[in-house]
């Protein structure tokens, strides 16, 4: 993913990563936001929701590498509750 997350997608971003949840049923999903800029309350609660549904699904979501500005909101609002996959410098987030 790549710019802003915010009140204006973040309803994509729950949707887009639903569909993948049903449609493709993986048993997991790695969402990269290193090209995001921003994330607001409404992009993390879209990721919360994306984890809520993953688990319903048998699915392990996992939230990938992001900057150090969007990995301060993951840590803020509870997304990033897991750690850092392997692979994925703790200098870079």
């Amino acid at each position: 993913m790549t710019g802003e997350i915010d009140l204006s997608n973040a309803e994509e971003l729950a949707r887009v990563v639903v569909d993948a949840l049903r449609v493709h049923r993986p048993q997991r999903l790695r969402l990269d936001l290193d090209g995001v800029t921003f994330l607001g309350a409404a992009g993390a609660r879209a990721l919360l929701q994306g984890r809520i549904e993953a688990d319903r699904e048998g699915c392990a979501l996992e939230i990938g590498s992001a900057g150090t500005r969007v990995e301060k909101v993951l840590a803020l609002c509870g997304v990033r509750a897991d750690p850092l996959p392997s692979g994925v410098r703790s200098g870079s987030v």
